[in-house]
């Protein structure tokens, strides 16, 4: 049993040891510019198990290498397993502001104060606060109702409604997670430029151009479509269709 214990202590022990070397690895790839090993390093580290800071690191090395898309769309894939870490956030709105184009997706002001207040708590905390604040609501109206105190029942209604816009509060932050989790299903990274055509056919008109780093949204493409053509939609709202091989699903890879 002592020895059984021992070869467990070891494990950990040899385990931590390996983990502090490839930290120290990848600090010193990252200190010494040498963000082609560092980008061989993390792939090596994600083909084990999906990691959000593993892709904020790889995001981080494709842009040293003027990568834009491939940066795009790893802080993306960082942004979707852990979108409760504000730097990544931060990140991906530096990445996109500085892709090219007129069909560039930028995350404005409005959306970003969305997302500080949406992605403070998890989904399920939201839940619970929206149903708490929503049942406490509801017995301060009750309690305004049948309150015989003048000042009680002033109290309670200013209770009530403070209450209440918690509990709307929250009931948003929860939409807003639900919808960018079936938004980011269907979105796509613009690996390098190319057409968006009014049918899919490279005969066919161009709409409009997109360029690496873009961000699209995948719609479902009609039955007579072949698979090598993609039918999309654009930040401004025109559709359109691309070629399958100029465009990345985010979450492909991490399902």
């Amino acid at each position: 049993m002592m020895m059984k214990n021992f070869r467990y202590i070891l494990f950990f022990i040899l385990l931590g040891l390996s983990l502090q070397v490839e930290a120290k690895s990848l600090d010193t790839l990252f200190q010494t510019s040498r963000y082609s090993e560092s980008i061989e390093l993390l792939e090596e580290e994600l083909a084990k198990g999906e990691d959000s800071n593993a892709y904020y690191n790889l995001a981080l090395s494709y842009y040293k290498l003027g990568d834009k898309a491939q940066a795009l769309l790893s802080i993306e894939r960082s942004f979707y397993l852990n979108p409760y870490d504000s730097e990544t956030r931060e990140v991906m709105a530096i990445l996109y502001k500085s892709t090219e184009g007129a069909n560039k997706y930028e995350r404005g002001f409005m959306l970003t104060l969305a997302d500080s207040i949406a992605y403070m708590f998890t989904m399920t905390s939201w839940i619970v606060l929206a149903l708490l604040f929503f049942l406490a609501s509801m017995s301060l109206l009750i309690y305004y109702f049948y309150s015989a105190n003048a000042l009680h029942q002033r109290l309670a209604f200013y209770g009530f409604l403070v209450l209440l816009v918690l509990s709307l509060l929250s009931n948003g932050a929860i939409a807003h997670q639900y919808y960018y989790h079936k938004q980011v299903e269907n979105l796509a990274i613009v690996k390098e430029q190319a057409n968006v055509y009014n049918e899919a056919s490279s005969q066919a008109e161009v709409l409009t151009e997109v360029f690496a780093g873009n961000r699209l949204e995948m719609l479902d493409n009609d039955d007579e479509v072949s698979s090598s053509w993609q039918k999309i939609e654009l930040p401004n709202g025109q559709k359109g269709y691309v070629e399958q091989s100029f465009i990345s699903n985010v979450i492909e890879a991490i399902n």
